[in-house]
């Protein structure tokens, strides 16, 4: 990964969802996704606009998820989207 910004708000996310309810799939699954989604976009940054927007809508729909239930969650993931965006990616 070359942004190492990114990468500690991705290592932030980690040790967020490590103190919550470790049998919440949900959690497991936004961890798994959202790294293997941004590691996917820096390292392949050729790829389409669309490819990016549907990423992006993803991870919003995750925003709006955790929203009303993991506040921090839902701060970190806002800042990883806001730094893509500040990347250009």
């Amino acid at each position: 990964m070359k942004n190492t910004k990114l990468q500690k708000m991705l290592n932030h996310l980690h040790d967020e969802l490590k103190n919550y309810d470790n049998t919440d799939p949900n959690i497991e699954e936004l961890l798994l996704t959202v790294n293997s989604d941004i590691k996917d976009l820096l390292n392949n940054e050729n790829k389409k606009t669309s490819y990016y927007n549907t990423i992006m809508k993803k991870f919003n729909r995750h925003l709006e998820q955790f929203e009303g239930t993991h506040p921090e969650i839902t701060s970190i993931l806002s800042r990883i989207i806001d730094e893509l965006n500040n990347m250009g990616i």
